[in-house]
């Protein structure tokens, strides 16, 4: 677990010269391996890194800036808080090396893998915009309701196979499927619906 806290960016347009961003991460994982001689080896992994980000600034319902001094205005909206996380969990599966003793070597193994993101913009008001002190903008920002969500997921899945024909000989064969869907605050997919299938063979 870590935490930090450290200046607001956009601390001087606000005018509130105190305002600071607190961020907080952890990171969790998890392995185990199993073998024995001359036989079976597998494995498995899990993992989970997850954050947060959030600011102590009092709401401003309008604002004044400087164009020279601060910069542009939407950058008002960045950084915004919210809070991310990514997990993965997975599997492996082999059988010895193809050789004198074993004729034949099987591998398999899977994979999942999902994010999740929530943000929320940084301002929501009325900005007016001065260049070199004199008026030039009038910008106005909406906050939506609720704030914007996003979540993928990634599944993915191999097996091949190695057979030593003679000594200098072998035939490999393989195959790997991946899927990856993803979804916003709305429930619609983020991008079409994906799913790969690729078979190899070589010798």
């Amino acid at each position: 677990m870590q935490r930090a806290r450290y200046p607001l960016l956009n601390r001087i347009p606000f005018d509130q010269s105190a305002a600071g961003e607190r961020a907080r991460a952890m990171h969790t994982q998890v392995a185990w391996d199993f073998g024995s001689a001359g036989g079976w080896s597998s494995s498995a992994y899990s993992s989970m890194t997850a954050g947060d980000r959030r600011n102590d600034a009092a709401p401003a319902p309008a604002l004044v800036m400087e164009r020279l001094r601060d910069g542009p205005v939407p950058e008002l909206l960045n950084p915004g808080t919210g809070s991310s996380s990514v997990w993965s969990i997975g599997g492996r599966l082999r059988t010895p090396a193809a050789g004198a003793s074993f004729r034949q070597q099987f591998m398999a193994g899977a994979d999942v893998e999902g994010d999740a993101a929530r943000v929320r913009p940084a301002f929501s008001g009325m900005v007016g915009e001065t260049l070199d002190g004199i008026p030039a903008h009038v910008w106005q920002f909406t906050a939506p309701e609720s704030a914007s969500r996003w979540t993928s997921t990634i599944v993915s899945a191999y097996a091949s196979e190695r057979i030593a024909i003679r000594s200098r000989a072998a035939l490999d064969a393989g195959v790997r499927y991946e899927n990856i869907t993803g979804t916003n605050s709305t429930g619609a997919p983020t991008f079409p619906r994906s799913a790969d299938t690729d078979v190899t063979v070589t010798g």
